[in-house]
């Protein structure tokens, strides 16, 4: 490990940058760039500031009222045509409800093609801080996957 921690820090990882500067600096401009993308779209998607880490969270508070009921009824949300029924992870919020973070989650992944991760899931159970109006939008992968994702984004019409 000791060995490896001075590597990760010498000037021969990629274009005369270190591994650390090469990933912080994908990192930030992704986040720059996802930030930027986000606001000028007609979603009611608001990024929330950050400085550093793995995501880009994002309060879909606004969201709901274009989230399909059968995201927030149920975990048994598959429709047949998407083959054999997968294993849902079944959470709930303290009033019963479906967190809307997994609703919006599942609601993007299963019919707009885009993959967040639900905040909610970071909470222990009976958290007094738990909220369900964030998701995390991925920062650490490469430029290409995330045009994707927001090549997609911008198709939705709400």
């Amino acid at each position: 490990m000791a060995n490896s921690l001075e590597k990760v820090f010498a000037k021969d990882y990629r274009e005369n940058m270190s591994y650390v500067d090469t990933y912080r600096n994908l990192f930030e401009s992704n986040r720059d760039f996802m930030t930027k993308e986000l606001l000028k779209m007609d979603l009611p998607f608001k990024p929330l500031e950050c400085e550093g880490g793995y995501f880009l969270m994002v309060d879909i508070a606004d969201c709901k009222k274009f989230i399909p009921s059968k995201y927030l009824e149920t975990h048994d949300y598959q429709a047949p045509e998407h083959g054999t029924k997968t294993a849902a992870h079944h959470l709930y919020m303290p009033d019963g409800s479906i967190p809307l973070d997994l609703a919006f989650c599942r609601w993007m992944a299963c019919e707009k093609g885009v993959v967040l991760m639900p905040n909610s899931f970071f909470y222990q159970s009976g958290s007094p801080n738990l909220t369900d109006n964030i998701v995390r939008m991925a920062i650490c992968k490469e430029r290409p996957g995330i045009q994707t994702a927001f090549e997609r984004l911008k198709q939705i019409k709400l």
